[in-house]
């Protein structure tokens, strides 16, 4: 797919990932490889049927802003699925940057019309004001917007309740740091690669709760140590360990050049 520079690359291999939280464990549940041709209700529809499959049930579902459309809205309501995503501030007069003003969070119905099929879809948008408070080297009242399946949920939770999400984020700095390397074209030999490092993150997750945490009271009931054991140390545990158990090749055997003749010499080796 085409997207923005990066490196000198401007053609990238895509993927769609879902991650659960579970008792403080973020676990990647579901992968999809995207194809330029899919649209973004095709990628959201392909998580979905995956996550099922493994009977996985919804609680409320976490979007990236960019699943900001109609068709995708109508389809949660359709399949009944409590969701959760960043608003996109849009239009000056009517779009959702009408619903910005004052400085007191509340909650307003809003319609919008599908590009593609020009139905429309209504649905609550929660105006959430916060205050900065000196971070980032500001101080003043900021406003949020979120499109909700709720009519009623706690405005003053719901910041909170989404910055669960960017823990996704922070997965994909991860992946970056354990994932095969190669310069292939081949796409299912490289979601096979991503696969591959989010099956590790969820193996090093399991570890940390399982042989690193603590009982205590309250919610999840286990306080896990997560400076024993650093996803770099995780991963470099496991490469000791499969080069001890396998063998891996040290010597490097390099022909010389040919003679003037024609004749071959002997081989030498480089360490």
């Amino acid at each position: 797919m085409r997207g923005k520079p990066k490196s000198g690359i401007t053609w990238f291999h895509a993927y769609a990932t879902a991650y659960t939280i579970l008792s403080g464990r973020r676990v990647t549940v579901a992968l999809a490889f995207v194809k330029s041709s899919d649209g973004k209700l095709d990628v959201i529809k392909g998580i979905i049927r995956i996550i099922e499959g493994q009977g996985i049930e919804f609680k409320c579902l976490y979007l990236d802003r960019a699943f900001f459309t109609a068709d995708i809205i109508r389809y949660l309501q359709a399949r009944h699925i409590q969701f959760l995503m960043p608003a996109m501030v849009r239009g000056k007069r009517k779009g959702t940057r009408a619903l910005i003003k004052g400085r007191t969070s509340y909650t307003a119905l809003y319609t919008m019309k599908s590009a593609r099929t020009k139905a429309t879809v209504t649905f609550p948008v929660h105006v959430v004001v916060t205050y900065s408070k000196g971070r980032q080297g500001k101080n003043k009242a900021i406003t949020y917007l979120y499109a909700s399946s709720s009519l009623h949920p706690p405005l003053v939770r719901m910041q909170e309740e989404y910055r669960l999400r960017f823990g996704i984020e922070s997965s994909y700095r991860l992946l970056s740091s354990s994932r095969i390397r190669t310069s292939t074209r081949d796409p299912k030999l490289r979601v096979l690669y991503v696969a591959a490092s989010l099956l590790l993150m969820n193996a090093w997750v399991v570890k940390k709760w399982t042989n690193l945490s603590t009982t205590r009271t309250g919610p999840g009931g286990r306080t896990v140590h997560e400076d024993l054991l650093p996803y770099a140390r995780f991963v470099a545990m496991l490469q000791y360990i499969l080069e001890r158990k396998y063998e891996f090749i040290l010597d490097v055997e390099v022909p010389q050049k040919k003679s003037v003749a024609g004749s071959r010499r002997g081989w030498f080796t480089n360490y």
